[in-house]
């Protein structure tokens, strides 16, 4: 099975979104998008993860975000 590690600098972190079809909310799951600066990856999706921990991580992410802008 193959394994794909992206890593982003918070500071080319443009938004974030939170992505549930129908078959995803039945299961309880969600996909997380990290939407970039740049054109070579746009957008980076994190798909299968626990509703909550999708919620949980955009939040942290979001707050971050938050507090880099407010450093600039």
């Amino acid at each position: 099975m193959w394994q794909l590690e992206t890593r982003i600098p918070i500071s080319r972190v443009q938004h974030l979104d939170l992505r549930r079809g129908p078959l995803e909310r039945r299961a309880g799951l969600a996909t997380l998008i990290v939407h970039t600066a740049g054109t070579r990856m746009s957008a980076v999706t994190v798909s299968g993860l626990d509703e909550a921990d999708a919620e949980r991580l955009r939040d942290t992410l979001s707050h971050q975000l938050d507090q880099d802008a407010d450093a600039l």
